[in-house]
């Protein structure tokens, strides 16, 4: 009788429920962060995601070596530069930038200019260096595109930094140091506005610090001095971000991460704490992102690794053969945390990794010639004991009891 009571009360929501407990016990086990992998087997235009943004519909746009990719979270539509058309990129090549700014404005920057993302008419405008014209770009190489706080948007290009002005011209931005050190003309790898609204820019020159003052900049360089141990350690400076407690994080092409005393005007390398497999791995540098938590994923030539600026410890992630949800590959190129906080990947060889940090771990249990399994993968019903065991109903092959602490199952059947 209670078989049958079990069967027609529960047998709707009888796997769901399987898959929910036992998802239960699989996240008590493990806290492992796990990767889902979308690559060009999967529709993906190139394997080498240089540039990720999420738009204000939600959609996930992922610029490559070759196209840029709009994401639905199940089928890419891919837009490239066609030759007859004129409303299409600019360019195919090397999508190293993009941006949504607080209008929902979608920017693309690409080897051959700027590009505005028309959404009705699924088009672009074009912003490109016109020779002999200093309000327009001052290369058409896009390195790097950052919104400030003031809504004002900034172009880092091979050769030098752009702010683009209400009425759609460029104001190149140069200037020079109290110490006679000039900014002009340089590579700019990325753009940070920090909370005292400073706009820090890593270059390939240097770290350069720009305030407002009145209508014009004051600039602040920094450079390796190799007399002084307490300089920049590496020129070559790829990426900035600022921690929840207002500290400077400085990431280094070469030389590897280092923390910014702002009051001194010192750099100190970063030393981890733990050592081992858990330790930091490579110096070389190419992104640093905050997550929810206030860690900073810190994306590598080989790998990366999670950094703990409280602990000072970091965790390494790097591609394992046998784990299925490790990443597929370890040159890392962008990471990207979307509204829900979960963590993009874009790779040099595997496309896009994502760490969805609301995701339910699930364990699939399914009946084997094993006699510690279900006796049938039909199945019917399911209810917990008193003890917090489960009891499964199947059809035709029976009752199931599994119990949570051995984790095994027992299986029980009608002998006539």
């Amino acid at each position: 009788m209670l078989y049958k009571k079990l069967y027609f009360t529960c047998r709707k929501m009888a796997f769901l429920c399987v898959l929910l407990c036992l998802a239960g016990i699989a996240g008590a086990q493990t806290n492992k962060i796990t990767f889902n992998h979308h690559t060009v087997e999967n529709g993906l235009s190139q394997s080498s995601v240089l540039s990720i943004a999420q738009d204000s519909t939600g959609f996930m746009w992922f610029g490559t070596k070759d196209g840029l990719n709009k994401f639905n979270s199940q089928t890419f539509e891919i837009f490239k530069h066609e030759e007859k058309n004129k409303a299409s990129l600019s360019s195919s090549q090397n999508i190293n930038a993009l941006l949504t700014d607080h209008n929902g404005n979608l920017w693309v920057g690409t080897q051959n200019g700027l590009n505005l993302y028309l959404r009705e008419s699924n088009s672009f405008k074009h912003f490109l260096r016109k020779a002999g014209d200093n309000s327009s770009l001052s290369s058409n190489v896009i390195r790097s595109l950052y919104e400030d706080k003031q809504g004002n948007i900034w172009v880092g290009t091979d050769y030098g930094l752009n702010k683009l002005l209400k009425n759609g011209r460029f104001q190149r931005i140069e200037g020079k140091s109290p110490d006679g050190t000039v900014f002009k003309n340089h590579l700019v790898k990325s753009i940070y506005q920090d909370h005292e609204q400073v706009i820090w820019i890593a270059a390939q020159e240097g770290l350069t610090g720009i305030t407002a003052k009145d209508n014009s900049y004051a600039f602040k360089t920094y450079v390796h001095d190799p007399g002084d141990p307490l300089s920049l350690i590496d020129n070559d400076v790829i990426s900035v971000i600022e921690d929840q407690r207002h500290n400077l994080w400085i990431g280094t092409h070469q030389s590897g991460l280092e923390l910014f005393d702002r009051a001194t005007g010192t750099f100190k390398p970063v030393q981890p704490k733990n050592t081992g497999p858990y330790a930091k791995t490579s110096n070389v540098i190419r992104k640093l992102t905050l997550d929810k938590e206030g860690k900073i994923w810190v994306g590598m030539l080989d790998g990366i690794n999670i950094f703990d600026p409280v602990s000072n410890e970091f965790i390494l992630l790097k591609h394992d053969a046998d784990v299925a949800g490790s990443l597929n590959q370890n040159s890392i190129y962008d990471i990207h945390k979307d509204a829900s906080g979960s963590m993009w990947i874009g790779t040099y060889y595997g496309g896009v990794n994502v760490y969805h940090v609301n995701a339910t771990p699930f364990r699939e249990y399914k009946s084997y010639l094993d006699r510690n399994s279900l006796s049938s993968n039909v199945v019917s019903a399911i209810v917990e004991d008193a003890q917090q065991n489960l009891w499964i109903g199947t059809e035709a092959e029976g009752l199931n009891y599994y119990d949570r602490n051995t984790g095994r199952f027992r299986s029980f059947k009608n002998e006539p």
